[in-house]
C-alpha cells in the first residue's frame, strides 16, 4: 500500500509495495497524489458575516454589457433581403455573439464596461431567516404587512420577497451598524450583470438546461424556492437567473446605455423606478437572460422581487 502525506501545497508519496508491483502502481499513485493535492482540493471559500451570509469575491475586470440588437431600419432591410434571398446584414455585435431577438431596446447598444475594483457579492439571495433577524432586532413589525406575510410562506431558506427597495435600504443600514462599518450595499446594475455573466458572452449566463440553473415559470410551481438548490454560475453565485428578481442600486433609464460611462457606470441621482435584474419564478426564459432589465417602484414590494448584497472590500478585511 501507499501512504499519502500532505504538506502545504506539496505532497509526498511513501510507497511500501513489492518491487515487482512498483511499475504497475507508481503511475496510479502519482495521479492520485496530484488529484488530492490541497491546492486542487481547496474550493473557493466564501467569507461569512455575523449573520451567516456568505460572500464571494468578484474580481475587477471588463465585459460587454447589454444585448446585441438590430434597429428598426436594419430589421426592415433584413426582411427585404430575406424575401429576395440576399445575404443578411452582418450583426453589430461587439462581443462576437449573435443578435438577441429576445432583447429589448433598453438593453442596447452593447458597450464595454470596466469594473475597476473587486468587490464581494453574496452567494445567495437574502433569505427570510436573515430578514427576520433585522425585523426582531429593530422592532420593524410594521414591515410585516398582510402582503409580506402572504408572500413569505415558503420557508426560512427561501429568498425574502415583497420587500420594497426602501425597506432593503433600511436592512442594509441596520447590517452596517451591526458590523460597524459602511461595507454593505446593493450592487450596481453593471456589477450585477458582470457577476451574473461570470465571464460568459452568451445570452443566458450559464451553459446548460434552464431547469438546472434556474427556477422559472416552467418548473417553479408558482412560488420561490429555497436558495442554492440549482447549480451556481462559474463564480459560485446561486440563483442569479430565476427564483426572484433582485433589486440593484440604479434608477431605471431606458436610454442610459446611450450615454453610459465606460468605467463603473451607475445611475444613482434620481428617477421613478429602480432596476431589478435576474428574472423570477413567475417569468419565462427570456427574462433569465443576463442583459434583461426589469424595473419597479422603489416604495412597493412585489412577491417576485428580493435582493442580494454587495460588500465593498477596498481597505477592509
Amino acid at each position: 500500500m501507499g501512504i499519502l502525506e500532505f504538506k502545504q501545497d506539496t505532497f509526498i508519496c511513501s510507497e511500501f509495495m513489492p518491487t515487482l508491483s512498483l511499475m504497475r502502481f507508481s503511475c496510479l499513485f502519482v495521479l492520485l497524489c496530484f488529484l488530492l493535492s490541497p491546492s486542487l482540493l481547496e474550493a473557493k471559500t466564501p467569507w461569512f458575516n455575523t449573520i451567516g451570509m456568505g460572500f464571494v469575491l468578484i474580481p475587477s475586470g471588463s465585459f460587454v454589457m447589454g444585448s446585441c440588437m438590430l434597429n428598426a431600419a436594419d430589421k426592415a432591410e433584413n426582411a427585404r433581403r430575406t424575401l429576395l434571398q440576399f445575404p443578411l446584414l452582418p450583426p453589430p455585435c461587439s462581443n462576437g455573439t449573435s443578435v438577441d431577438d429576445a432583447g429589448s431596446m433598453d438593453e442596447s447598444p452593447q458597450h464595454k464596461v470596466q469594473i475597476p475594483f473587486s468587490f464581494q457579492l453574496s452567494r445567495y439571495e437574502v433569505t427570510l431567516q436573515q430578514f427576520k433577524l433585522f425585523i426582531v432586532d429593530t422592532g420593524r413589525s410594521n414591515f410585516l404587512s398582510p402582503t409580506f406575510l402572504a408572500a413569505n410562506k415558503h420557508g426560512n431558506h427561501a429568498p425574502v420577497v415583497a420587500v420594497s427597495w426602501e425597506q432593503v435600504a433600511a436592512f442594509i443600514a441596520w447590517l452596517n451598524r451591526k458590523e460597524g462599518g459602511h461595507y454593505y450595499r446593493l450592487p450596481t446594475e453593471a456589477e450585477w450583470e458582470y457577476a451574473a455573466r461570470a465571464g460568459t458572452r452568451t445570452h443566458w449566463p450559464f451553459k446548460g438546461r434552464y431547469r438546472d440553473y434556474a427556477w422559472y415559470e416552467k418548473n417553479a410551481g408558482g412560488h420561490p424556492h429555497a436558495v442554492g438548490l440549482k447549480k451556481p454560475n462559474a463564480w459560485g453565485l446561486y440563483d442569479m437567473a430565476g427564483n426572484v428578481w433582485e433589486w440593484t442600486q440604479d434608477w431605471y433609464d431606458a436610454g442610459f446605455y446611450h450615454q453610459s460611462p465606460a468605467t463603473n457606470p451607475s445611475r444613482l441621482s434620481s428617477g421613478e423606478s429602480r432596476v431589478a435584474r435576474g428574472g423570477g419564478w413567475d417569468h419565462g426564459v427570456n427574462d433569465l437572460r443576463a442583459a434583461n432589465r426589469g424595473f419597479a417602484l422603489p416604495d412597493q414590494g412585489y412577491n417576485f422581487v428580493g435582493f442580494r448584497l454587495a460588500r465593498d472590500t477596498r481597505g477592509k478585511k
